[in-house]
């Protein structure tokens, strides 16, 4: 009976989120990002091959033997503020592979969920857990859900319907960004004679499931601490702003610092391209820094079912 009443509570969250069209917007909004990332990364690829184009030109006009300037090793000396490239045209051929190495297909995860996971999904997730944590304060359901369900089954009901929501979110963008990488890859082959800058070293397929598995436990770890924080305030508004300005405003807080932590995953599983450079954290071990994530979740949870309940009156 409790098992029922379980996945019926479960289906009813699910349902309101698809009415109220939050996780249709929060899945767009994904896919809109991530193209936005490929075309950053084509017109940075597209306008490094123009600049190597019209160095080889200038160099012809001057009579150099540009086989022979390819084979040179670029180099940059730093002068105080002023920075000096030696042999230009082989630097700008290295700019050009480095570019089309971003669209390599061992990299398409590595594209799309550098950035998203450690940029966007902290608040946008924090904010989704508000939300779902709080719209029956919002239109005052809750007791009329208590009347049918303990507050035990309503809590762990919205958890697992973030669960959900996360995977599914995984499974799409992960499709999606296959399909948006070829489409842009097509476009760069038409633009760029790709065979003409041979690409060494693009990577393994090792970390791909890492990949996924991070950005999976990103997406989840940030639902239930928006989650967290909406049960202990009960207001959508508040939290959010909250949420915005520690992740765009507040410095590093230490090494301890969520992002700092999460940090130390990224450079542990990401190679980052010239669209986005993560910063350098205060390194922490990765063991440690998971236990840490992980025992603060969970006791954050763990405290704002025990508020919550106990500020409902029909609470159990």
């Amino acid at each position: 009976m409790v098992n029922h009443k379980f996945i019926h509570l479960t289906k009813v969250e699910l349902s309101y989120q698809l009415q109220s069209k939050l996780l249709l917007l929060i899945t767009i909004l994904f896919l809109i990002l991530s193209i936005i990332n490929y075309h950053s990364l084509y017109q940075y690829a597209v306008n490094n091959y123009q600049l190597f184009q019209k160095t080889e030109q200038e160099m012809r006009d001057q009579g150099v033997d540009i086989e022979e300037e390819l084979q040179k090793t670029p180099r940059i000396s730093n002068d105080g503020n002023v920075e000096t490239i030696e042999n230009v045209l082989a630097y700008d051929f290295k700019n050009v592979q480095t570019s089309i190495k971003a669209f390599h297909a061992n990299q398409v995860l590595n594209n799309t969920f550098g950035w998203l996971s450690l940029v966007f999904f902290p608040f946008i997730f924090s904010i989704y857990g508000i939300v779902v944590a709080t719209y029956d304060y919002q239109y005052k359901t809750l007791k009329q859900k208590l009347v049918h369900s303990t507050f035990k089954s309503i809590f762990m009901s919205k958890i697992f319907s973030t669960l959900l929501f996360s995977i599914v979110n995984m499974f799409i963008l992960t499709i999606a960004s296959f399909i948006i990488h070829r489409i842009f890859f097509d476009k760069l082959k038409k633009n760029i004679p790709i065979n003409e800058f041979v690409v060494e070293n693009v990577g393994e397929d090792s970390n791909q499931l890492k990949i996924i598995l991070f950005a999976f436990f990103v997406t989840f770890l940030f639902s239930m601490l928006g989650l967290s924080i909406g049960f202990i305030v009960k207001s959508a508004l508040l939290p959010s702003v909250i949420i915005i300005s520690i992740n765009f405003l507040l410095p590093i807080q230490g090494k301890y610092d969520l992002r700092n932590l999460l940090a130390n995953f990224g450079h542990e599983l990401f190679t980052f391209n010239p669209n986005f450079v993560l910063f350098q954290p205060v390194s922490v071990p990765l063991f440690q820094a998971g236990a840490i994530i992980i025992t603060f979740i969970i006791g954050l949870v763990i405290i704002s079912y025990v508020i919550a309940s106990k500020q409902s009156k029909y609470g159990s």
